[in-house]
């Protein structure tokens, strides 16, 4: 079975076939494999697939069509996993300052 919506996740999402293999802990032969369907991930590597692209596990193997998500860059992906990690008083602080620097640049505009 080809994982048919693999490679159009993978580009929708502008990560590179050695981006995704290094976030999954694998070789990048190893997910060409899976992309290409010569090789089948087992559930942990189609589970982490799913979390990073935010489908489910149908989508993920063209079960049903990829719903139309909305697109993170791959440097949002990383400021949400950092946020993540925060406890409830640095979440705050983010927000905060967060905050602070949209203010700024309404008033640049």
């Amino acid at each position: 079975m080809k994982l048919v919506n693999l490679r159009y996740l993978r580009t929708k999402y502008g990560y590179s076939q050695t981006e995704i293999a290094s976030r999954l802990g694998i070789t990048r032969a190893a997910y060409t494999n899976y992309e290409s369907g010569s090789r089948q991930p087992g559930l942990r590597v189609l589970s982490q697939l799913a979390d990073l692209y935010s489908v489910s596990l149908d989508e993920l193997v063209g079960r049903i069509p990829a719903a139309d998500h909305e697109v993170l860059m791959p440097i949002e992906h990383e400021v949400i996993e950092h946020y993540r990690q925060l406890t409830p008083a640095g979440r705050l602080r983010v927000m905060n300052q967060m905050n602070f620097e949209l203010a700024l640049n309404r008033k640049e505009v």
